[in-house]
C-alpha cells in the first residue's frame, strides 16, 4: 500500500478552526496529526528587513521515508492527518508564487490518493481574527481565501465526493460535531468514535513533530504556543470572542464577494451533511 493511502489532508487559511479540528483527530486511537509540511518545509526563519524565497515543499507526498511517518508508527498510529494551510504574508516568495497563493497539491493523482477535507470559515470573522493577531494585510487574506476556494474546485473536480464542510455548521452542537466527523472519517476509511469529541490528555504531547524548533514554536512560542487556546477545551465550544469590531467599511466591501461564495458553501454543507446518519457515513 502506497504511504499516501495512510495519509489525509485537511486544507485551510489560518484561522478557519483547522487547529481544533486536529484536536478532534488526534482523540481517534488510530489518527496522528501533524501539520503545515508543504508550506514550511523549505522556508526559512524571518529576518528583519531581509526576503524571503518561497517555495512548497512536497516531500510527505513524495518521499514514504519522510520523518513524520517513521513518528507515527513509532506512536503506533496506522493513519496521519496533516493540517495544511495558505500563509497570511504574500510577501514571503514573489508575487507569482509566495504563501498565499501556491499550489497544495503537486498533481491530481496526489489528490485522489489523499482525499483532502476542506474547512471554511466566515471570511468577515476570519479577517477579523487575523486584526486581532496584527495581520493586518488585506490583500493577502483575500489571496490565501480565493486559493482555497480555487483549490477545493480543483479538488471537487478530481473527486466529486470531496468532504467540505463550514466551521460555523460544524461547532453548532454535537449532532453536527458527529455528522461532520463521521463524514470527515469516512473518507480516510476509518470509524468514526465517540471520544474524539471528548478532549483528553496533553494535545501538544500527541502531536507528530518533525524537530525541536517545531515543538517550540506550536508548544512554547508564538506567543505562548499555538495550542494554548485548543490545550484548555475538554468539548468543542460553538462560542467563541468576536473581534468584528476591528473590520473597517472597507474591509467590509472587500470581503463582501467572498462572502457570497461562503454562503454557497455553507449551503452545501447543509445538504452534505443532513443527508448523512450519525454512524453510517453516507445515506445518499
Amino acid at each position: 500500500m502506497s504511504h499516501l493511502n495512510k495519509l489525509g489532508i485537511v486544507v485551510a487559511v489560518p484561522r478557519s478552526g483547522s487547529t481544533l479540528f486536529m484536536r478532534v483527530m488526534a482523540g481517534h486511537s488510530d489518527v496522528g496529526v501533524t501539520s503545515r509540511h508543504v508550506l514550511m518545509g523549505h522556508m526559512q526563519p524571518r529576518v528583519e528587513g531581509v526576503s524571503r524565497t518561497f517555495s512548497p515543499d512536497y516531500q510527505i507526498f513524495e518521499n514514504e521515508n519522510h520523518p513524520v511517518f517513521a513518528i507515527a508508527r513509532q506512536m503506533g498510529k496506522t493513519f496521519i492527518m496533516s493540517k495544511e494551510e495558505y500563509g497570511n504574508d504574500r510577501f514571503t516568495g514573489t508575487p507569482a508564487l509566495n504563501e498565499c497563493n501556491y499550489d497544495m497539491f503537486p498533481s491530481d493523482d496526489v489528490i485522489r490518493s489523499v482525499k483532502p477535507v476542506f474547512i471554511f470559515r466566515r471570511p468577515d470573522e476570519t479577517f477579523a481574527d487575523w486584526l486581532a493577531r496584527g495581520w493586518t494585510d488585506l490583500d493577502s487574506f483575500i489571496m490565501a481565501y480565493k486559493t482555497h476556494l480555487f483549490t477545493f474546485e480543483r479538488a471537487r473536480s478530481v473527486n466529486p465526493n470531496t468532504v467540505h464542510y463550514t466551521h460555523e455548521y460544524m461547532i453548532q452542537n454535537r449532532d453536527t460535531q458527529t455528522k461532520v466527523f463521521t463524514s470527515v472519517l469516512a473518507a480516510c476509511g476509518l470509524p468514526f468514535q465517540e471520544q474524539m469529541l471528548t478532549f483528553q490528555g496533553k494535545f501538544g504531547e500527541n502531536f507528530l513533530y518533525t524537530s525541536d524548533r517545531e515543538r517550540r514554536i506550536y508548544t512554547e512560542e508564538n506567543p505562548k504556543g499555538i495550542f494554548t487556546t485548543i490545550r484548555e477545551l475538554t468539548t468543542i465550544s460553538n462560542t467563541s470572542p468576536s473581534y468584528n469590531a476591528l473590520l473597517k467599511p472597507e474591509h467590509q466591501q472587500r470581503i463582501g464577494e467572498l462572502m457570497v461564495d461562503y454562503h454557497n458553501l455553507h449551503h452545501e454543507t447543509l445538504l452534505q451533511h443532513e443527508n448523512i446518519q450519525s454512524r453510517g457515513g453516507r445515506t445518499r
